[in-house]
């Protein structure tokens, strides 16, 4: 995730410099360019700490989960490259999306307004536009809020830590954002790190109806493409992990026998209306079905 939330940041930024002729103008205001993993680092960090891919019962009873480390499923040179490519995806989603929301970017500022320039645009010629920082800003909102999504997708085990993760990082971007665009000119904080060009730019862009459109819409459109190849990846391609956590979900609920596939993984066949021993003592088998040797071995 810190490797792809990065790819995501530096490709954007390589989306400008190609509009702006690589003169070696930030798209970002430098201290929130700065502060980028800093937005984005508890709600990771609670990932680390709380989140379970299956509880422990399960991965005592499939002892060959542990497979996932030996063979570095997690963390590979294919599955970095994997990671790459959908960075670079999403950051065309992000990129390109915004400029559409915002219209009146081609240079000659919105044909339907006779080329002039409209609050919404960034390059109209008549300089009533937004601006830059505005439309930066709207970017980099887009993308914190996409890479929020991203962290909800990869949690598996919701709790109150990951909610309060999840609204910290919001609450921290939104604070410093309105802190630090609203500091007085005359005062020593500005003169510290203060700067004129971002002063109240957060106020005037949250005042714009389509930034509203274009947060909604953009980082939905990016969690909506990655949820979908979760879904296919997961269905076509399931590992031993997605099997154990499928028998997981399916012991808690007691529906049954097994799906096929989870017995092609495991190599048993399991039914949780058998006997209650399989809520109570999962390690030793599935209750009765063990005893008769029918329980699942690695």
């Amino acid at each position: 995730y810190s490797f792809y939330k990065n790819i995501v940041l530096t490709v954007i930024l390589l989306f400008y410099a190609c509009y702006s002729a690589f003169s070696g103008q930030s798209l970002y205001e430098s201290y929130v360019y700065a502060g980028y993993n800093f937005f984005l680092g508890l709600p990771i960090l609670f990932i680390g700490f709380f989140d379970q891919d299956v509880d422990e019962a399960t991965v005592l009873h499939f002892h060959s989960l542990y497979y996932v480390g030996l063979r570095k499923i997690d963390l590979n040179v294919p599955l970095m490259v994997k990671g790459f490519f959908q960075a670079v995806i999403d950051a065309v989603l992000i990129y390109f999306l915004t400029l559409v929301a915002f219209n009146g970017m081609t240079g000659e500022g919105n044909r339907d307004h006779g080329g002039k320039g409209t609050p919404m645009s960034v390059w109209g010629e008549d300089g009533s536009t937004s601006g830059l920082f505005v439309f930066g800003l709207a970017v980099y909102t887009n993308m914190v809020v996409a890479m929020l999504y991203k962290v909800a997708l990869l949690t598996l085990t919701w709790n109150s830590w990951s909610i309060f993760g999840m609204a910290f990082s919001v609450a921290l971007y939104l604070g410093f954002l309105f802190s630090y665009a609203s500091t007085e000119p005359d005062s020593a904080l500005f003169t510290w790190i203060g700067t004129y060009e971002f002063l109240l730019v957060p106020n005037y862009m949250f005042r714009l109806g389509g930034f509203y459109a274009a947060a909604i819409l953009v980082p939905v459109t990016v969690f909506l493409l990655d949820f979908l190849r979760l879904v296919l990846s997961t269905e076509a391609f399931p590992s031993k992990t997605d099997a154990a956590r499928e028998w997981q979900q399916l012991r808690h609920q007691a529906r049954g026998s097994c799906p096929g596939r989870i017995n092609a993984w495991f190599g048993a066949t399991t039914d949780f209306r058998s006997s209650s021993t399989a809520e109570v003592n999962p390690v030793a088998g599935t209750g009765e079905q063990l005893q008769q040797g029918q329980g699942t071995t690695f």
